[in-house]
């Protein structure tokens, strides 16, 4: 079966969009839920500890062999992407024929209000905290999102239950 991979920038409600999939069609099927990060750190340790001692462009070669030898469950699963899984075209590639591929899209302002409540966590361009950079990385990655969405679902007026529905719908689960 087929998997629902959710991509888009980081605080716009990937993994609680995934987690409320997951309880909206669990009790009607069997369904699991993939995080790429939570798999990631099994296999690497701490992801900022990793990037700072090994950088960017490692992480990144680690996340697109994790993609390449993704073994999807006989069931539905869910698949919750880092933000920057997009910036590799192999891994869009990759992505595209696991399953439906969903964005979930927020703008700025959205982003910089959920992310006040998360931990600190590494800028993305070395150059600016990682509030200040949300601006230029989402212009560069925006592009590359629509290149790999089969659906867009802008979450910034939706609730989680919400998103979940309408990505459950469009997916004909």
């Amino acid at each position: 079966m087929a998997a629902i991979i959710l991509i888009g920038y980081r605080g716009v409600g990937k993994s609680a969009i995934a987690s409320e999939i997951m309880k909206q069609l669990s009790e009607k099927m069997s369904v699991e839920k993939i995080s790429l990060d939570d798999e990631l750190t099994k296999r690497l340790g701490n992801l900022q500890t990793f990037i700072k001692r090994n950088g960017w462009d490692a992480f990144r070669t680690e996340e697109t062999d994790l993609l390449k030898n993704c073994k999807l469950p006989l069931q539905l699963c869910i698949i919750d992407c880092g933000g920057g899984i997009v910036e590799r075209a192999e891994n869009i590639t990759l992505l595209k024929k696991l399953g439906k591929v969903f964005y979930i899209k927020a703008d700025v302002k959205t982003i910089q209000q959920r992310l006040r409540t998360t931990h600190a966590r590494l800028s993305l361009s070395g150059e600016q905290n990682f509030f200040d950079e949300i601006k230029k990385v989402l212009e560069y990655r925006d592009p590359l999102y629509l290149k790999a969405a089969d659906a867009v679902i802008e979450s910034d007026s939706l609730s989680i239950e919400e998103c979940a529905e309408k990505i459950i719908n469009s997916a004909n689960v």
